[in-house]
This record gives C-alpha cells, structure tokens and sequence, in this order.
C-alpha cells in the first residue's frame, strides 16, 4: 500500500499537463476508447483478467487514446490493494504494447480511496498521468467544515489544482433526445475530449463557439441556428464514415448514432456581450438562448430521422415485440408508432458541455461567472476539459463550484421517460 502523505501534483521536474485541456482541436469521430474494470470481478477470475487484457492491449497497440475507470468495492478496506492489482494489470498490458502507460487516463469510482492514494498509486505504478476522481454523493454533502479539514477528499484535490494530475469527475447521467430512451449511466470518461459517457461507446464529436456568434451586442440566433444544423449534418456523415476502433463500439454506433456537439465560449460570449455574469437577467438570456438551440439541434436530428429512419434503438424498445401475437401486440404496435411520429430522432445524444465553459478563456478564473452554472441543464452529456486558471479560488469556493455543477447535472433529468426499460 502506498502512503496517503505521497505529494499531489507534479514532482519537481514534471510538467506533463492534461491532454485535452483546451478541448479537441478537430471535429470527427472519437480516437479513443474508454473502458471499465471491475476490480473486484478481475481478483475473481484470472480469465476476466486475461480478457480485459487483451483488449487494454488491442487498443494500446493501434496507438490509440485509452481511459479506464475502475468501480472498486464500496466498503473495501483494501481499495488501495485492489487499485495496485488493476494499475499493474495495466502497466503489464502497456510494455507488452510498447508504449507508455502514462498515456492511460483513469477514472476512480470507489467512496472509501482517497484521492492522495489514488494519485499515489497511479505515480507508482503507471507513471505520472491523468487520475479522474469521482465525487460521489456523500463527498457532495459532507459540511463545508468537514470538506476543508486536513486531508480530507476536496483539500487534497484543491492542494493538487495546479499540479494537473487529478480532477474531479461527476459520472452524471446521460440524457437523450427522445422521450422513449432512458437516461443512462455515465460510468467512463472518453480521452482527451472527457466527455462523461457510458463505457464502451462511440462518439462523433464537433464544436461550436457562442462566442463567434455574438453581433451588435446579441447572438447571431440565424447563424447559429445554421451553423448548428451543419454540425449534425456532418456527424452524421462522419458517423458513417467512421472505423470504430472495437467491436463494441462498432455495436454501440449502429444502436445510438451519438453525437457530442460541444458548447463552447459561454463566458466568452457573456463578456464580449458586456453582460453582468451575475445577474439573473444573464442566466435568463443564455438560457433562452441555450434552448432555441438545443430545440433547433433536436428538430434537425428528427429531419434526419424522416429521410434516413429513426435511431435503431428506438425500434428496439418497442414493447409490443416482446408480446405474443395478437390483439394487445397490435395495439402496442399502433401506439408505437404514433408516439414515433413524434419522438423518432436519429441520434440518442447530440449537446455536450462543460462546466468550465462558463468561464471565460485565457484568464484567471472569475468565481462570478459560476452563477452561469445552471446552462448545465441543456447538456445530454458533461464535457470535464477546459479547466482554466484556479490560483485565485480557496478552497471552499473550489468545492462550491462542483457541487453546484453536480446539483445542476442531477437536475437535467428527462422531462418524460415513456417506454424504454418498462
């Protein structure tokens, strides 16, 4: 086991960063590939581990990006052990492609490892990288005064903010665009981009910044809106042009069509704009505007639909194929239908956004721009890069600022769930 005392952050000499940090340079399908382990289920069974394995080392050797977030058990007095057996598990697979292990991100999700050990063991035994951590409910409400003592879960990771080594991660749901799929899990985090999704995904990414729309003191709502219907335009083309890297993802794409187009350049937009970051009459405005164009990506995804066919996994929910024949399954298959006249789209997910977003870029961060937080809601998927200058924050507005994010992303909860997992 390795001490809790270990330092955060970069040793003298480090300075690797986090890739990513300015978000993704280049629209297109995501390079990466994220996976999750069950430490618990690889201690078990040598054949587990073998196979988790094989397909750590089918991606490494492709030179492709790889996160791995691992579920620990949650009461396991022996984390810190069961986090080392999966680190080397990983840095076995990593000499055996050839290639660094530093270049594997990992997400921890466990409520007992601390994020010193976390850092501690991830330094040991894969070298200095990437350790997301995520901040799950209990650590969310624990009192100001137990969240700031000495080595507690937010000093430890407000101590290493600059040291470009750990970050918090949320694991917040994922919504989707139609009222007949579920929300789901986001139990990984895609590299580079860190985008919140389910493991094993495929994801077609692209980018829009407010900030470039912004004319005689207001947003170019027409240009936008065009712009916007460029975007799924594209994904949906470079969806099918994509070489998904497993066949997991290969599934995955056929099934769900996702799209992450980022929303960037909020805090941008609402400086260029002269606006009050703090004033209601601001978060009213970005709202607003936020949900013109979340409606207008939605409505275009459902033109897609009417050309091309609704997304496969709405024809999979369908409840009526899991009847006998007869005249209830007829029913259900008249109803089904009417409800995709409406609800079909073509992509399960299409906006992705980060929290950092509502910062404005290239500056130190100004705490006043966190009352723009709650533009959250308009996201399917929480987008972690960005992250700007935090010398200037204490701790407690440190920790402040992810709960209220967290208290935001548990908040976008599907307006009206109708079929899927009845």
């Amino acid at each position: 086991m390795v001490a809790e005392e270990t330092q955060l952050g970069n040793r003298a000499g480090d300075n690797i960063g986090l890739p990513g940090e300015a978000g993704f340079a280049v629209d297109g399908p995501a390079s990466g590939v994220c996976k999750r382990l069950e430490a618990a289920a690889l201690a078990r069974s040598p054949s587990a581990a073998e196979q988790a394995g094989e397909q750590v080392f089918d991606v490494l050797v492709r030179g492709l990006d790889l996160s791995v977030s691992i579920a620990l058990a949650g009461d396991n007095p022996d984390a810190c052990a069961a986090l080392s057996m999966v680190c080397e598990l990983l840095a076995g697979v990593a000499a055996n492609a050839g290639t660094s292990p530093a270049r594997i991100e990992i997400v921890i999700d466990s409520p007992v490892i601390t994020p010193a050990s976390a850092a501690a063991v991830r330094r040991d035994l894969l070298g200095a990288g990437a350790v997301h951590i995520v901040a799950d409910s209990a650590r969310l409400r624990a009192p100001r005064a137990q969240g700031g003592a000495p080595g507690s879960f937010w000093r430890q990771l407000w101590e290493a903010r600059n040291g470009e080594l750990l970050r918090v991660a949320f694991a917040a749901q994922l919504c989707t665009t139609s009222p007949l799929l579920r929300s789901e899990p986001a139990t990984a985090l895609l590299p580079v981009t860190r985008i919140e999704v389910p493991a094993d995904t495929a994801w077609t990414l692209l980018r829009i910044d407010l900030s470039d729309f912004g004319k005689d003191g207001r947003a170019d709502e027409s240009s936008l809106t065009a712009a916007l219907r460029d975007r799924v335009e594209r994904g949906e083309r470079l969806h099918d042009e994509a070489a998904w890297a497993t066949p997991q993802m290969r599934n995955d794409a056929w099934l769900n069509r996702r799209l992450a187009i980022a929303f960037e350049g909020i805090g941008d937009f609402v400086l260029q704009q002269g606006m009050d970051p703090t004033a209601f009459s601001t978060l009213e405005h970005i709202g607003c505007l936020l949900g013109t164009l979340r409606s207008a990506v939605r409505a275009h995804s459902r033109r897609i639909a009417e050309r091309k066919g609704p997304l496969p996994a709405l024809e999979q929910t369908d409840p009526g194929r899991l009847l006998p024949p007869g005249e209830m399954r007829d029913a259900w298959r008249m109803r089904w239908t009417e409800m995709l006249a409406t609800a079909a789209v073509r992509h399960r997910n299409l906006i992705a956004i980060s929290p950092w977003s509502v910062f404005p870029t290239g500056r130190p961060a100004d705490f006043r721009f966190a009352d723009l937080l709650p533009v959250l809601r308009y996201a399917d998927a929480c987008m972690l890069s960005g992250v700007p200058d935090l010398q200037s924050w204490s701790l407690n507005r440190f920790r402040e600022f992810h709960c209220r994010a967290s208290a935001t992303l548990q908040q976008r909860e599907p307006r009206h769930q109708i079929a899927e997992g009845c």
